[in-house]
């Protein structure tokens, strides 16, 4: 009987091609994410709580610029790509490209005319702040790459040009960090280094690919991908308005030391996320091609993985939750004191997980408008709280994280519900 259910679920992989790209995404994130881990966890051994939290300032910044370099137009290829031809698409790709360019140009400018005020402001040196804004740019190609890879369900050179890039980091920062001694410079410096070598390994990939990088601009693309993307920059902003910025905050009233134990478990729970990310890479492919096609009885599908994955984050959350307490009381009892940090942070990372089954409806509608107006506006009261709270207690400041993500994660859920109604028993084929 045992042998009959292997069989069973092992055609289930073999024959469905969504749940064996899942499953490489997933096996690919698990690696990559576990060799960062690792990383993590053995400079946080080697770095003072202060250098540590310095790093988290200078991630903090990375993740900012991430999405404001390219005006948060990258994701608009994922849209169109089952719906235009491949010429198309590169002249959209190259518009992407010159655009960030011309952002990354401007901000470099900026900082150049007012040092002292950046510096001050960001708390890191000026170098290292044109270090990240480079390191943005250089991954808009290799991001790029990604996603040609991840639209064309190709999971395994999606995975190996990751893991080239998480080796390349890992070889590099412990080199710097550990063998020449820079401290947490040196991880900055690795990021830049392996940045640069993938932005050259992507330009080769595309080009076999048939897409020609270059730079042109094109007025009409332009209005379209801008008018796709740029309510995308204060909707990615929230990420660094509800984490980013509470780092900020954290720094400013309570110090470097309490930060770097708030960061600790913030990087564990990206364990869960590393799941639901992962998932979504496969699970949005999915959605777009499907609701492009036109399928019948998709909702059936869609209903019942929402239900599945609900009960694995859960799983997983519990399980991490479970884990983080064990590894800090038994080999780190130096962070003991970020314990209490566990459970919202933890469990954010949960709703998150909720929010990427829903999003993607959003996307595929374009309703990139619409998705602002929620993440933004609930982001800029998570902050005004933070600074109420973080001046008293950061443990605070954890769950008033839990709670915007369940807010977010519940208003998402009934705008997506409302544009593709999967929750309900009747649906309607857009």
């Amino acid at each position: 009987m045992l042998r009959t259910i292997k069989e069973k679920i092992l055609a289930i992989v073999v024959d469905n091609s969504f749940v064996k790209n899942s499953l490489i995404f997933t096996l690919f994130a698990t690696i990559n994410n576990g060799l960062n881990f690792l990383l993590i966890f053995l400079l946080s051994g080697y770095l003072s709580k202060q250098a540590f939290g310095e790093l988290n300032l200078f991630s903090t910044i990375l993740l900012v610029f991430t999405t404001i370099i390219p005006l948060g137009t990258q994701g608009y290829i994922s849209v169109i790509y089952y719906k235009k031809n491949k010429k198309y698409i590169n002249r959209i790709m190259n518009t992407i490209i010159s655009l960030s360019l011309i952002v990354f140009l401007l901000f470099s400018l900026i900082f150049y005319l007012l040092p002292s005020s950046i510096t001050n402001y960001l708390s890191i040196p000026l170098e290292y702040v044109y270090c990240a804004i480079a390191i943005c740019f250089f991954q808009v190609i290799y991001l790029m790459l990604l996603e040609v890879f991840r639209l064309e369900e190709k999971p395994v050179k999606y995975g190996l040009l990751t893991m080239t890039f998480v080796g390349l980091n890992i070889g590099l920062t412990w080199y710097l960090c550990v063998q020449r001694n820079y401290g947490w410079e040196g991880r900055a410096l690795a990021q830049f280094i392996s940045s640069i070598i993938c932005f050259g390994i992507s330009i080769y990939y595309l080009r076999q690919l048939g897409f020609y990088i270059g730079f042109s601009v094109n007025k009409n693309h332009l209005k379209r991908i801008t008018r796709f993307g740029l309510p995308l920059i204060p909707h990615s902003s929230t990420v660094w308005l509800r984490m980013g910025l509470d780092r900020y905050i954290i720094n400013f009233f309570q110090g470097a030391s309490i930060l770097g134990s708030f960061s600790f478990i913030f990087n564990f729970s990206g364990l869960i996320l590393m799941v639901g990310t992962a998932f979504n890479a496969s699970n949005s492919v999915f959605i777009f091609k499907n609701l492009t096609s036109g399928s019948p009885n998709i909702s059936v599908k869609l209903k019942k993985q929402v239900l599945i994955m609900t009960i694995t984050f859960a799983l997983i959350t519990v399980t991490s939750m479970v884990g983080i307490y064990g590894i800090i009381t038994l080999f780190m009892p130096k962070y003991i004191d970020a314990v209490p940090f566990i459970f919202p942070l933890c469990a954010a990372a949960f709703f998150q997980c909720i929010y990427y089954l829903f999003v993607n409806y959003i996307f595929y509608y374009k309703k990139t408008k619409e998705l602002m107006y929620i993440t933004f506006s609930i982001s800029i009261i998570h902050v005004i709280l933070s600074i109420c709270i973080t001046r008293y207690t950061v443990v605070g400041l954890a769950y008033l994280n839990l709670l915007s993500n369940f807010i977010i994660c519940s208003c998402v859920i009934y705008y997506s519900n409302k544009l593709y109604p999967i929750l309900r028993k009747q649906n309607i084929n857009e």
